[in-house]
């Protein structure tokens, strides 16, 4: 999946003081945020966001925008992943296509 296909982008190098909210605040100029989390490990952050867009016309702005620039005093790396909805849509793809195999 490449640039123009995915909604979902992952700020890496991402400050650990960041919180949820300061990332909605950065990103949603770009479109409308369906999902925003920051991994935590024992309430430290580990380092990164994961945005979902409601499209990816959205994603292609913020990367373009954010990719290797400053983000909370950091440089931080934006890279695409696959969102909720497209996760599980391959995974239900797989299941069937295991299910099949049995038939």
């Amino acid at each position: 999946m490449g640039k123009g296909e995915h909604r979902r982008i992952i700020v890496g190098n991402l400050s650990y003081s960041a919180i949820e909210d300061d990332l909605k605040q950065i990103f949603s100029k770009f479109g409308d945020i369906e999902f925003l989390n920051i991994p935590r490990n024992r309430n430290r952050s580990k380092g990164l966001g994961i945005i979902d867009f409601k499209d990816a016309e959205s994603a292609d702005k913020a990367y373009n925008e954010y990719n290797e620039k400053e983000i909370l005093g950091r440089i931080c790396y934006i890279s695409f992943g696959d969102s909720v909805a497209q996760s599980s849509n391959k995974s239900k793809s797989r299941k069937q296509s295991n299910d099949d195999r049995y038939r």
